[in-house]
């Protein structure tokens, strides 16, 4: 990891301690996805993953 890495560190921390989940977005190389998973995050999003979609593309669930 390049930059200042103490802050999200911290954040990752506490949310362990608290069991929250940890959600982390732009992630657009397979260097910051393989960093992420080492650092245990729960949940991944970005361009590496996968492709913003039309609307149409996905399916919605119906709620109630």
């Amino acid at each position: 990891m390049q930059g200042i890495t103490a802050p999200m560190l911290s954040g990752i921390e506490l949310a362990k301690k608290v069991k929250a989940k940890v959600v982390v977005e732009g992630i657009e190389t397979k260097e910051q996805y393989l960093a992420m998973r080492a650092l245990d995050v729960d949940f991944f999003q970005g361009y590496f993953l996968a492709t913003p979609q039309p609307l149409a593309a996905t399916e919605v669930a119906e709620v109630g």
